[in-house]
């Protein structure tokens, strides 16, 4: 069982996103504030997705969804990563960031 070293909680936009009550543009947003909001310095993978959030965000019209989802793609291996860690415990496998959608 993986132990997660940080959380990116958007459950609430992601399905209100799916369900059409907002924008892929709101969701990015949201994505994005919250990416930050981690505190992760010196990262420049988990830099670049920040970005191509902040792109998505601010697209006058529709987003590509098949970008987004390449995105997420992106997103979720960096968030799989394995973290070595000081305090690593025998057994367990430590990954850098649990992405709740659900």
């Amino acid at each position: 069982m993986a132990n997660w070293l940080y959380t990116l909680d958007i459950k609430d936009s992601w399905q209100n996103c799916i369900k059409g009550t907002i924008t892929a543009q709101a969701l990015s947003t949201e994505i994005s504030e919250k990416l930050t909001a981690l505190g992760i310095e010196d990262d420049n993978w988990l830099e670049t997705l920040i970005c191509e959030f902040n792109v998505y965000a601010d697209e006058n019209g529709e987003v590509d969804l098949e970008e987004f989802d390449i995105t997420m793609d992106q997103l979720y291996d960096w968030a799989d990563q394995r973290v070595e860690a000081m305090w690593k415990v025998e057994g367990i496998d430590y990954r850098t960031c649990w992405i709740k959608t659900w």
